[in-house]
């Protein structure tokens, strides 16, 4: 999922099923504009906030699911900073981690990327040119990182591919 906000800065999300995008935590708690694009089906909907408050208060007063949101959206300012501190061969490498965990496991050192990755979608995902990305990526082909000939891309080698990513503080926190 791609947020693009009024002033054009793009923020890219692979969410779970389930997840609030937006949880107006304060009254009129909204982005002025903002564009939303999914990459795969969705189903969106919209909750009147009147109601949303009266059900939270009735259902949720210990507001478990506000801190839940509050926790949730931490950590992912938390990621978003810190790819833009990354290099733009590390912030390849952290875009492709990163779909690794929305991926499936079939091997111990293995994973099947999302059917919705392709050059484009890294390439926004890193903030890179498509052509730049596709550099990399057929880099990681021919180390035997990654085989991206069909469709699902699988990471063949999840461990060779974090000792390639080099974190600003030399730590691999994803």
């Amino acid at each position: 999922m791609s947020i693009v906000s009024e002033v054009g800065q793009n923020n890219y999300y692979i969410s779970r099923p389930g997840v609030f995008l937006t949880l107006p935590i304060v009254e009129d708690e909204f982005l002025p504009a903002v564009e939303i694009t999914a990459i795969t089906d969705v189903i969106w909907w919209r909750i009147d906030t009147e109601f949303l408050k009266k059900i939270l208060l009735l259902e949720d007063p210990k507001n478990y699911i506000i801190v839940n949101f509050l926790l949730d959206n931490r950590e992912t300012l938390n990621r978003l900073t810190y790819r833009y501190s990354l290099s733009s061969r590390d912030s390849v490498y952290y875009s492709l981690l990163r779909s690794a965990e929305a991926g499936i496991q079939i091997g111990p050192n293995q994973t099947e990327l999302p059917l919705f990755i392709t050059y484009e979608t890294l390439a926004k995902f890193s903030n890179t040119s498509k052509g730049y990305t596709v550099r990399i990526l057929t880099e990681l082909r021919q180390q035997g990182v990654l085989q991206s000939s069909k469709k699902p891309w699988v990471i063949t080698d999840l461990a060779l591919l974090k000792t390639m990513f080099h974190t600003p503080d030399d730590r691999h926190n994803l």
